[in-house]
């Protein structure tokens, strides 16, 4: 399972990701977060929590291409079935 999110600052949907990977069922998913901004405030509380974080690199729009390839990658390299995005 890979949670997309634009970045881990402080925002609601940013704490939202922290608490959700805190509570998954990891004998059921194996929780993943990847930024498409970094690095961020969150991601060492989530790295605490055995949660790896995958910072894609983008500065602004003309990087969605490379950082969609790096995305693509990930899910295959993970073999993830789930992918949840905000």
């Amino acid at each position: 399972m890979i949670t997309v999110v634009e970045s881990l600052g402080r925002g609601g949907a940013e704490r939202m990701v922290v608490t959700t990977m805190g509570r998954i069922q990891r004998h059921r998913f194996e929780p993943r977060v990847a930024t498409l901004f970094g690095p961020s405030d969150l991601a060492d509380e989530l790295r605490a929590m055995k949660v790896p974080v995958h910072e894609l690199g983008m500065r602004g729009p003309v990087d969605i291409p490379r950082a969609a390839l790096k995305l693509r990658n990930l899910i295959r390299h993970t073999r993830a079935q789930v992918v949840h995005t905000h």
